[in-house]
């Protein structure tokens, strides 16, 4: 079975420019691509919490936000926080179902690695 891989790249301004400029002209943007321009937008992003939670959607398949929240040991308010942040930038898929008539969020984090590239250029 294949992996399949997200990825992060932290780019200098020149070279993020260039990317924006390359996305405008083709009118497309990679699924399974990340691109910052600033370090410090990843060590934001990748907290060790929301690391902690990537690993435990990924392997736990919790089936509500509930449940992640006391696998996690976290008030759910937070971890719903953090959800919706991590969703933003394509690291987790909320998906909406009904049961019963009762609507319930999933968490699910849909590959196997995250890669981290850095230009040392940043």
């Amino acid at each position: 079975m294949k992996l399949k891989n997200k990825e992060i790249l932290v780019m200098s301004n020149k070279q993020y420019s260039k990317h924006l400029n390359d996305i405008v002209a083709s009118g497309k943007k990679s699924k399974n691509k990340i691109v910052l321009s600033k370090y410090e937008d990843l060590t934001k992003i990748l907290t060790k919490e929301r690391i902690r939670m990537l690993r435990i959607i990924h392997s736990e398949k919790p089936k509500s936000i509930s449940e992640l929240a006391k696998l996690l040991n976290r008030d759910r308010r937070n971890v719903l926080a953090d959800l919706n942040y991590l969703e933003g930038f394509g690291l987790v898929e909320i998906e909406e179902i009904e049961r019963e008539k009762i609507y319930t969020k999933i968490p699910i984090v849909s590959f196997d690695e995250l890669l981290v590239r850095l230009d040392m250029g940043c």
